[in-house]
């Protein structure tokens, strides 16, 4: 819907046709969750028992499992992993507790495992199981890994079992316990949640279609099963219309692979993934899936965490901002990858490392440690994850990927693209891209490469209303791969008042916009109204969707009253220095590292004793509220240290008690992930001639996976040359 603001000879009224045009361009942009999607049906239920007790017995999974490792890794760095798995020999003993028969409250597909209970340091839970559909013939036993854990949780987890049944039996063991320890082996719980997911679409129901298969072949695009597809049932990650977790956005550095811990070659791939999601969004309580992508053993790849483009997942605790998560579904501890998982991965791989300038054979300083770029879930954390097999065949992946980057290639690594425009507008946006490809963008060409966009509508047509809306920006100088580039490029806007999608991307004047050849340009909405000519009643009347939109001097304008209906995080990412300005009862509610950031210590000290007790100590010493303590020398008798205590009472006995199913799965509190307020790049501003920095990736360094010389750089392909009968991509170019 457009609407022209100039023919309307009453204003008020223009206004409100206005704010309809906007709304719903805003509802067609954003559809509600789970619209249009299969039936999908989840079940769920949990069984817990209390006062686990063990005794001593021969326990054969564990030289079978350091075997496996020891095959995998075999001539490897990981040595010492190996040789550590190895330490217990076949026959060795452990102190196990095994269950009796249990009948679960709902068929499943997938266990999974909480337990609770001091365990000293050192000490390792193994956990398996067998599945029944009859109580009486029962499957082989299956081994279960455990999730990653934030210290000082008394709640651990496993990994999902994709086994199927209606009843299940379950040991578990305690491994490596000394000998000379005064501690009598227990936990104080465990708790199985069954979940029933096949209730929905089947993986080949949901094979892609062979005209995208044929649109892609040969691009590093490859194809990927969106969410609504494979079932995601959206409603899990809302809460009274509101997301869970709200979602937060990070450039992304590294790619970490995992495995599902789960069993090989599923018999469907997609109930399998839609237990994970169940698994991860419900029972854990981390809002969604936590993987950004999954591989089944067929290479079908799927959509993971909602979200787009550098969403930050759940898949590596404090690792999870800045990095992608890729799940392979299977156990690669207990067998190989096939072929067909494999390529996908490589395919998938070639596509980020593309869409986000990452060095394959690279790696760097990330939280807290050297992090090969390309890296296995045990590179950052304590874990088997994702396996041997796979861990293995990381420097393979890394090579080949290196050799698979295309010649075309764009890493958008910042914009300040203005989210609302006045129609017919023309600037000048600042953006930072990187060259991820192996061809020079050249400029000294009859057939240059330049920067451009297109828009297009909310239903995904190209916006065809003014000739000459398109602009192609020369490079101030040629880009050469790995190299980044930051300068400004001209935008102009549609002449009509509505909700655009705009797409910056690199062209090959007269060969091809990058987008074509598989890269994934940078894509954003933007409001078109005449927000410039509205006076300051008409600006308090907008809705916070658009007024959150406008620039910040023309939000200067607003009274503080209009300001106090935007969220702290609105106010402090849009007008930080407003913050000053607000009177005390109206910063109440904001944090103390908001209040910290932009508060003068004057400020500070006019809160109450008691909101300066929450500030950090040193803040309160700044301030004059809390003595600063005086140096003294350090005692030279050593303090006994304070034996640890077992958590809880003991229990005799052990009794089971089911909680109903249908979704009933007892939740799991994690303390959440650290919330980024990155949402958009800032650039810095570039003067009023257009200027160029382009910036040489650095030499990568050697990892322990490869010499040094395995991280050069590839040499450049020849750049694409122009065909006379190739169409013009068209665009006027901005002087």
């Amino acid at each position: 819907m457009h609407v022209y603001l100039r023919l309307l000879p009453n204003r008020k009224l223009a206004l409100a046709l206005l704010l309809v045009a906007v709304m719903v361009g805003v509802a067609l942009w954003d559809p509600a969750p789970g619209a249009s999607q299969p039936a999908v049906q989840t079940n769920a239920g949990t069984l817990e028992a209390r006062a686990l007790q063990f005794t001593w017995h021969s326990h054969p999974r564990m030289a079978a499992r350091a075997q496996h490792d020891t095959d995998a890794l075999s001539g490897s760095a990981e040595r010492g992993h190996v040789a550590r798995l190895a330490s217990t020999a076949e026959g060795s003993g452990a102190y196990i507790h095994e269950s009796g028969t249990l009948k679960a409250p709902n068929r499943f597909n997938a266990v999974g495992f909480h337990w609770d209970g001091y365990i000293p340091d050192g000490v390792e839970v193994l956990i398996d199981a067998r599945a029944s559909e009859d109580g009486v013939i029962w499957s082989q036993w299956w081994s279960l890994e455990e999730l990653d854990s934030l210290s000082g949780t008394g709640i651990r987890d496993t990994d999902l079992l994709f086994t199927s049944g209606r009843f299940l039996q379950y040991r578990v063991a305690l491994e490596h316990v000394p000998t000379d320890m005064d501690w009598e082996p227990s936990l104080n719980g465990i708790r199985v949640t069954f979940i029933d997911s096949t209730g929905g679409p089947q993986a080949e129901d949901i094979e892609p279609s062979a005209s995208q298969v044929a649109r892609l072949a040969g691009l590093s695009q490859p194809s990927v099963i969106p969410r609504h597809a494979w079932g995601a049932e959206e409603r899990y990650r809302f809460a009274q219309g509101r997301e869970i977790y709200p979602l937060e956005y990070a450039p992304v550095e590294k790619i970490i692979i995992h495995h599902t811990a789960s069993r090989n070659n599923p018999p469907n791939p997609a109930a399998s993934i839609r237990a994970i999601y169940y698994y991860h969004a419900v029972t854990q309580g981390w809002g969604d899936i936590g993987y950004n992508y999954l591989i089944d053993p067929d290479g079908r790849i799927y959509e993971g965490r909602a979200g787009g483009r550098g969403v930050v997942g759940a898949q590596a605790i404090q690792y999870n901002e800045g990095s992608l998560g890729i799940g392979l579904l299977g156990n690669f501890s207990a067998g190989k990858p096939s072929a067909k998982l494999r390529t996908s991965l490589e395919q998938l791989v070639v596509a980020k490392v593309v869409e986000f300038g990452i060095e394959p054979h690279g790696s760097g300083f990330f939280v807290d440690k050297e992090v090969p770029n390309i890296a296995g879930h045990r590179d950052v954390l304590p874990t088997n994850c994702p396996g041997g097999f796979v861990y293995a065949l990381l420097p393979a992946l890394r090579d080949a990927v290196s050799r698979q980057l295309p010649p075309y290639g764009e890493a958008w690594l910042a914009h300040d693209t203005p989210q609302i425009m006045d129609p017919g507008q023309e600037v000048k946006v600042p953006l930072s891209v990187k060259n991820s490809g192996t061809a020079v963008w050249n400029i000294q060409t009859a057939n240059p490469v330049r920067m451009g966009y297109r828009w297009y509508n909310m239903n995904g047509t190209p916006y065809a209303g003014n000739a000459s809306i398109e602009l192609h920006t020369p490079l101030a100088a040629s880009i050469h791969p790995g190299q980044t580039l930051t300068q400004d490029a001209f935008l102009r806007a549609p002449t009509e008042i509505g909700r655009y999608q705009l797409k910056w991307d690199m062209v090959h004047e007269r060969v091809s916009w990058f987008e074509e050849q598989g890269n994934q340009p940078l894509s954003l909405s933007v409001t078109v109204l005449p927000y410039s000519t509205l006076s300051v009643p008409e600006l308090v009347t907008l809705p916070n969707e658009l007024l959150t939109l406008l620039p910040p001097k023309l939000l200067e304008r607003l009274p503080l009253s209009r300001l106090t209906v935007l969220s702290n995080t609105e106010i402090v990412r849009l007008i930080p220095h407003i913050v000053r300005l607000f009177p005390n009862g109206r910063l109440l509610s904001f944090s103390n590292e908001l209040l910290l950031s932009y508060l003068p210590d004057d400020r500070l000290k006019t809160f109450s004793r008691e909101r300066i007790a929450t500030f950090p100590l040193p803040v309160q010493q700044r301030l004059g509220f809390a003595p600063t303590p005086t140096r003294t020398p350090p005692s030279r008798s050593g303090a006994t240290p304070t034996p640890t205590t077992p958590v809880g009472p003991r229990q005799p006995g052990v009794g089971y008690t089911a909680t109903p199913s249908g979704g009933g799965a007892t939740r799991v509190e994690f303390a959440p992930t650290p919330v980024s307020t990155a949402v958009r790049v800032e650039v810095p501003p570039t003067p009023a001639r257009t200027a160029v920095r382009v910036e040489p990736t650095p030499t990568p360094t050697s990892t322990p996976n490869g010499p040094a010389d395995a991280a050069t750089t590839p040499t450049p392909a020849s750049t694409p040359t122009w065909n006379p009968d190739d169409s013009d991509p068209g665009g006027a170019v901005a002087e």
